[in-house]
């Protein structure tokens, strides 16, 4: 329950957690993101590449950090990605993050929406892999989401089996329109190498000629913008405001996702297949 990270760094953070003693539960308190996710796909709004280079660097940064914390997102996509009044994003939804010791995360088990997921999570060979993978595979589906919108996902299926098989075996495809650079291409294919032992490594997006437009516009060096963040008995003890009463919960009455496909907006590990089409 420690406080979250400053704001620019690129990830939503928390404001307080209160404690109404007439309730059992805890509330948390985030900092308000009045323009909501990013982008909603599919959309007939793709963005331009300058655009999508702007949110990929906050998304590069935000990730940075997350790992440098030994936390593995898991859910990475345009509808976690929360677009502040600076023009910037912040990665939100924690919900199946994992936390790590030592250099890498060593998962076994499925979760995150489908058309994110990578394809060594649905294989039937591979026991375990590695979690920062995970993250920049679903960042490669995330930028393709970013510049080609109506298009979507570069694997979309109605059957979650069949979506699955795409994801394992289908090599990527891009529409002819609207054409891209072919910076970003490459950028694009390294992101969703299937194979996550020759996938593009987080440190080398943060040095890619499309991401610094050839090298003229460089990302913070790691040290210059991640710490870690200790928390102490005392920082969880004062995480906590006792109120005398909470009458009300704020909600967002728009926050539904009814007219897209529940493998491109939910999370696997809440949702139910049944029913779901195109």
């Amino acid at each position: 329950m420690a406080r979250g990270p400053p704001a620019w760094l690129g990830v939503e953070h928390r404001e307080s957690v209160l404690d109404d003693p007439a309730e059992d539960n805890l509330h948390l308190v985030f900092e308000l993101m009045p323009k909501g996710p990013v982008m909603e796909v599919p959309t007939d709004e793709p963005f331009s590449e300058e655009e999508a280079r702007v949110y990929l660097r906050d998304v590069i940064l935000g990730i940075e950090y997350l790992h440098y914390q030994k936390i593995i997102h898991r859910d990475i996509k345009p509808s976690n990605l929360l677009l502040g009044d600076d023009g910037h994003v912040k990665i939100a939804d924690f919900g199946v993050s994992n936390q790590f010791e030592g250099n890498d995360a060593l998962l076994s088990s499925t979760a995150g929406t489908p058309a994110f997921m990578a394809p060594e999570t649905l294989s039937d060979t591979r026991k375990s892999f590695s979690g920062k993978a995970l993250d920049l595979w679903a960042m490669g589906v995330t930028l393709y989401c970013f510049v080609f919108g109506k298009a979507s996902c570069p694997f979309i299926d109605e059957n979650i089996l069949a979506l699955h098989n795409k994801i394992r075996t289908e090599p990527v495809e891009f529409p002819e329109r609207p054409a891209i650079s072919e910076e970003l291409r490459t950028l694009i294919l390294r992101m969703l190498d299937k194979n996550p032992d020759t996938r593009i490594m987080l440190s080398e997006i943060k040095m890619d000629q499309w991401v610094t437009q050839g090298g003229t516009d460089l990302l913070p060096l790691e040290q210059e913008h991640c710490t870690v963040v200790e928390v102490t008995e005392e920082d969880i003890q004062n995480s906590v405001k006792f109120v005398p009463s909470l009458s009300a919960v704020v909600r967002n009455p728009d926050h539904h996702h009814h007219h897209h496909p529940c493998w491109i907006c939910e999370d696997a590990s809440t949702s139910s297949y049944e029913g779901c089409i195109m």
